[in-house]
């Protein structure tokens, strides 16, 4: 289990070019190393946004699904889904 700190630490390495730094709540210099290339980091930064992405709009899809049930617009999610996938309104 880890705490809000550790994945914060974790999660800034993508941010900060592949260096590891503390978080700090004050204006304090802080240990820093390199722990990862900035490609890589760079890679993983554009990995893990293009995650949220998609889950934001599967969020949204599920979303709005339940909104057309709960209005009895669509009566089978198969066909809804196929449609969605195949961009078909």
């Amino acid at each position: 289990m880890v705490n809000f700190v550790q994945l914060l630490k974790a999660y800034n390495v993508f941010n900060n070019n592949g260096i590891a730094v503390t978080p700090k709540i004050a204006d304090v210099k802080t240990n820093s190393k390199r722990v990862l290339s900035a490609k890589v980091a760079n890679e993983m930064l554009m990995i893990l946004r293009k995650i949220k992405e998609f889950l934001l709009n599967y969020l949204i899809d599920l979303l709005m699904i339940d909104i057309l049930f709960s209005l009895e617009k669509v009566k089978d999610f198969g066909e809804l889904h196929q449609k969605k996938l195949l961009n078909i309104s």
